[in-house]
This record gives C-alpha cells, structure tokens and sequence, in this order.
C-alpha cells in the first residue's frame, strides 16, 4: 500500500473556510475499535462473538452491512475489520452457515477477488493519451447523505474550491497540467459543480477554454471528465489503477475511504475535516479507526 506525504492545509475562500487534510497512511489496516460508541445505534447487538470452548479459536460477526445491503464502502469495513481482528486475537473468521448471507465458495471467490471485467471497464472511462496525464480524482457522495440528517453530503462550495486548490499545488510542484476525474454516485450533481468544465474523454486534447465565453472571470485552465458509469466496483478499479490525487469530499464516507485507500501506489490523499463541518458521525467516531497511530 502506498505512503502518503503528511500534509496539513486550509483551503481559504470568501465564502466559508475549507479545511483540506492529507493523512499519512501505510499498509497496515486500522480496524474499528470494539468500544461502544453511544447512543446512536442502541439496538445493534456487540460487534463479534468468540469461542471459548475448543483449542481452535473462531471469530465471527453479525455483517449487518452485508445483511441489509448497505453500500459497497460499509461491507468493505466490516468483511476486513473480522478479518483483521481474527489475526489479532489469532483467530479464524468464519461466516455461520445460519446467519443468511452465506455465499456459495464460488461466488465469495469471485466477490474477494479483483475481476478484470473492471479494470477493463475503468480502462474504458478514458482514452489512452488521458491515461498518461496526471489525475485529480474528486469523489462525491450525495444520495441518502442528503437527508439522513447524520452524514454531511459533498457540498458543491468545497468540492470546487478544494479541487481547484489542488490542480493550482500540483500545477505549481510538478510544472504538469492536471485532468480532473469526477467519481461518485450523483452524475448530475457533478455536472452541477463543475459544468463549464465538463468534456467529453475524447475532446480532451481539443478542448480551448478561451472559445468558452460564459465562463467565469476567475477561470482555470482545466478539464473535468464525469464517469459514466454509478458502479462502485468501478470506480474502485479505477482509482486503484489511474489516481494520483483523491480528494473526498464527503468526510464520513467510507466508500471514499476505500477509493483513497486502495488508490495507485504513491498517490495523495485529501480530505475534509470532518471536525470543521455539521457532520453528526464526528461524535461517534475515532481517528485511531482510520489512521495508524501517530498520524493526522
């Protein structure tokens, strides 16, 4: 897994402050602490059960996500938090064969296995000589988020701002123009956000910013392409293969998390801090759950 250079940064606009983030991370999975986290989901019943009775240890969990289909970034947490857990305590994760989301061995090889169908997907999303370019990938969460009134959806101000910050920091460190790649589950959103900078992968190379006369007066020169696709699976294998920057937008997301962190080697990661913002899961989160010990 790659490391990521520590960085510490606030992101300053007339409209409100923007705090940007980059954590340091490495190749060890942090895993969600077994504590209690408060009143907010009283009725879940405690996290993983443990045998106690024979010589070979088992440990097992609920996998509510998995159970009530929730979305690709929560059954990611809670598939690799038993198994990491499991080694910890140096114990075998299973999966009871009576708790309903048991899979066929096939088809739980095909799930935990990378499958070329998406890498050659993503490959699609963007033409050869786009390959080659230095990507900002921006990632949006939208959906539920809106009006669960717990998460804090991608707020189109800061995704901007922020993402515009960072093609001006990069421009400047690495003399390189930067293309923007947009992923996340609202395309229409996106749009919103950045509509006169959207292009078609094609029409990168022969896009002119000066033939766009309705633009506004505090332009930058950069194109933004919209994935075309609302497949997570996908947007996983392409942050894995083309990333070199991402930016979450959405701080509790954690499919953003997962797209940062299995992002291509030797890529940054941004992010919003999610103690600058209304976001409710700051008061029932823990940073040691997702940072190793030490970093910001």
């Amino acid at each position: 897994m790659q490391q990521l250079a520590l960085f510490n940064n606030t992101i300053r606009s007339q409209r409100l402050a923007l705090p940007l983030t980059n954590p340091s991370l490495n190749s060890q999975i942090a895993f969600p602490s077994l504590r209690t986290r408060g009143p907010l989901y009283p009725t879940i019943p405690p996290l993983v059960k443990q045998n106690h009775s024979s010589e070979q240890k088992f440990i097992t969990s609920p996998m509510h996500a998995i159970r009530l289909n929730g979305g690709l970034g929560n059954q990611l947490f809670e598939l690799i938090s038993l198994i990491g857990i499991g080694r910890n305590l140096n114990r075998q994760p299973i999966i009871p064969a009576d708790n309903g989301v048991v899979l066929s061995i096939l088809s739980i090889r095909l799930w935990l296995s990378p499958q070329k169908i998406y890498t050659l997907r993503a490959t699609m999303m963007i033409p050869n000589d786009v390959v080659k370019r230095f990507k900002i990938c921006t990632h949006i969460r939208r959906g539920d988020f809106v009006t669960d009134g717990m998460h804090l959806p991608s707020d189109p101000d800061f995704a901007r701002d922020a993402t515009e910050y960072l093609i001006a920091k990069f421009r400047k460190e690495l003399k390189r123009k930067a293309v923007v790649v947009v992923l996340g589950n609202d395309p229409i959103f996106s749009h919103y956000i950045f509509h006169d900078k959207v292009v078609h992968p094609a029409d990168v190379e022969h896009f002119n910013v000066n033939e766009s006369l309705y633009l506004p007066k505090r332009i930058m020169q950069y194109k933004v392409i919209l994935t075309p696709t609302l497949s997570p699976e996908v947007d996983l294998s392409f942050s894995r293969n083309f990333c070199d920057v991402v930016l979450i937008t959405a701080p509790s997301s954690t499919f953003g998390f997962w797209i940062a962190y299995l992002a291509k080697d030797g890529a940054k990661v941004f992010y919003r801090d999610i103690e600058q913002t209304s976001d409710r899961v700051q008061y029932e989160m823990d940073q040691d759950d997702f940072f190793p010990s030490g970093k910001t």
